[in-house]
């Protein structure tokens, strides 16, 4: 007979706890993983590239206008060294702010004199943007996340794995 039984209650419980989360990880971080490499070869950093070369036209559009862009360079060349290498909601950040930066330049430049040769870049750059936004938008992986997060993994899931290190997908928002 046992001198402590309560220790070795404990210690059985320790023990599957352990085995649990060395379970859930084994299991969930090569599915997660996959999920998240599967991001970036998705339509959004495709999108993304466009929208960073339109918008890289665009600025040069400004710099013949003689006009400051320098927030709107920067966030083009953060968001262009970051695609493939952050997460999907890092992304997603970088890429807002972009599309604030490329605004404020798109209205300076309407403000500003341009040729009907410039002008019409613009429109056309623009029209550009707007579709390389509608292929970042109509994308899938958001609902795809989704459904990995809640359907088929579930919360308590999705709580154990974050305890055992696994990392789980992010939606790009």
């Amino acid at each position: 007979m046992l001198k402590k039984p309560l220790i070795a209650a404990i210690l059985s419980v320790l023990i599957v706890l352990a085995s649990t989360l060395v379970s859930v990880h084994a299991r969930l971080d090569p599915i997660c993983a996959d999920f998240r490499d599967k991001f970036h070869s998705s339509e959004i950093p495709k999108g993304l590239t466009q929208y960073c070369s339109y918008s890289t036209e665009i600025l040069q559009l400004a710099a013949d206008a003689k006009l400051q862009t320098r927030e709107a360079h920067d966030s083009v060349e953060a968001l262009h060294k970051a695609l493939g290498e952050d997460s999907a909601a890092k992304l997603f950040s970088r890429y807002q702010k972009l599309s604030a930066a490329i605004s404020d330049v798109k209205a300076s430049l309407l403000r500003s004199e341009l040729s009907e040769a410039d002008r019409q870049a613009l429109e056309r750059l623009d029209a550009a943007l707007s579709s390389a936004q509608t292929q970042i938008s109509e994308s899938d992986y958001n609902s795809r996340t989704s459904f990995l997060l809640r359907k088929e993994l579930g919360s308590f899931s999705c709580f154990v794995a974050r305890l055992c290190g696994v990392r789980l997908p992010e939606q790009f928002a």
